[in-house]
């Protein structure tokens, strides 16, 4: 009678110990990158989890009585998102804030963070000058918030703007926008 030697049980060990080695490498290559915060609301991911619904009615109420645009030429993606084209030596940029109702009074004051989309490595938060332009219509007033860029590499930034508005219309409400733009630069 011939013994034959079988290695399956060899296999099983051997695929056991490959899937401990794989669990291992992921470990370690996992905590070699730290989590990106988003910081869109500009507040942690806790307190925008905690506070979601009151953000909400702000943007909702912001969005009611003001529009924000970016003056600055645009075009769409592959995916049908607007992006802003910006060249390397240019360094300002203008928002322009609209009211959407008449005679509506507010002080505003806003924030601007520019950042690189999945790194929090070149992070900014930028100044600011609002200035008011009441235009043709002296009853619907327009805002220009202006901003000095420092120079960027070339490459895909957003520019992540929060807008407070403080309402003077006899209940003194509040309202918060968030817009976040995408730019490239060329």
């Amino acid at each position: 009678m011939s013994k034959k030697k079988t290695f399956w049980p060899y296999g099983i060990l051997l695929s056991l110990f490959a899937i401990v080695l794989a669990c291992i490498a992921t470990i370690v290559f996992a905590s070699q990158y730290p989590v990106y915060e988003d910081k869109v609301y500009f507040q942690t991911y806790q307190e925008v989890d905690e506070n979601i619904n009151e953000i909400r009615a702000k943007q909702e109420i912001f969005e009611k009585f003001f529009s924000v645009s970016l003056d600055l030429n645009s075009s769409k993606d592959k995916k049908g998102r607007v992006v802003y084209d910006l060249n390397q030596d240019q360094n300002t940029l203008r928002f322009v804030l609209k009211d959407k109702i008449e005679n509506i009074s507010s002080e505003f004051s806003a924030e601007l963070l520019l950042t690189r989309p999945h790194t929090n490595e070149q992070d900014a938060k930028l100044g600011l000058e609002i200035l008011q332009n009441t235009g043709i219509n002296s009853n619907v007033k327009e805002h220009f918030i202006n901003v000095v860029l420092p120079r960027l590499e070339k490459g895909r930034w957003q520019l992540q703007l929060k807008i407070i508005a403080d309402k003077d219309d006899g209940i003194n409400t509040q309202a918060v926008g968030f817009y976040t733009y995408e730019i490239f630069v060329r």
